[in-house]
């Protein structure tokens, strides 16, 4: 009976590996879509200074966080409905945000979280 056993494990575990690196392969993105988005984000960095009209576009797509209802905000990456609502507590209890760093008095938003979206935010 052992013996029988061992073979079957094996099939099922070479069956769920390949499972497995199917779908991380297919969830990935590719070489290609890593190396165009270097290189928009290089481009942009050597441009030097902007239009008006990209400067207008890039203002409109940051978040106001003395605005933003509760979808807005957790647009942004890192914050979900619970850190989202304490920003929104915060604003009602201590008034309008003065600068987009005071946002790291809201519980749980510590420097690591606002690194990642502090050129996403505005006030």
């Amino acid at each position: 009976m052992k013996r029988a056993v061992f073979p079957l494990l094996s099939l099922v575990f070479l069956i769920v590996c390949a499972v497995l690196v199917y779908a991380a392969r297919e969830s990935a993105p590719s070489y290609v879509d890593i190396i165009s988005t270097l290189d928009e984000r290089e481009s942009s960095r050597t441009t030097g200074a902007q239009s008006p009209a990209s400067q207008t576009a890039e203002k409109a797509a940051l978040v106001n966080i003395n605005t933003a209802d509760l979808d807005e905000l957790m647009s942004l990456h890192g914050i979900g409905a619970v850190i989202g609502q304490r920003i929104i507590d915060y604003r009602e209890d201590s008034g309008a945000f003065a600068v987009v760093e005071e946002l790291m008095e809201v519980r749980g938003i510590g420097a690591a979280v606002f690194e990642r979206i502090k050129d996403s935010i505005t006030v």
